[in-house]
């Protein structure tokens, strides 16, 4: 869903979820399509920074918002993953989400 503010200026493109205690998580704040590339591109991002910065045999791939992924959490021990999701918005997008990983891992 697109997000604007009062002067019906684009805000950026997220999930709401109105029965949540957080209404509108923010994936992006430009005009992009959500999908399988949007995905891809953002785990790994994700997965470059991790590369960098720990020891990657066992480590969280994705931290959420950190990753500027809402509500995804995907976790690495040595060769199986794991993954969390904690909204309704990212959870409709958890195949497409396992495609990605399975691509690349």
């Amino acid at each position: 869903m697109d997000i604007y503010d009062s002067s019906k200026s684009f805000i950026g493109r997220g999930f709401i979820n109105p029965n949540s205690k957080i209404r509108v998580r923010v994936v992006t704040r430009k005009e992009e399509e959500i999908n399988k590339d949007f995905f891809r591109e953002r785990i790994l991002k994700a997965w470059e920074y991790r590369k960098k910065v720990v020891d990657v045999d066992s480590c969280r791939v994705v931290f959420a918002e950190a990753d500027f992924l809402p509500g995804l959490i995907v976790d690495k021990f040595s060769d199986v993953l794991v993954i969390q999701t904690l909204a309704l918005g990212i959870d409709r997008f958890k195949e497409v989400i396992v495609e990605v990983l399975d691509e690349y891992f």
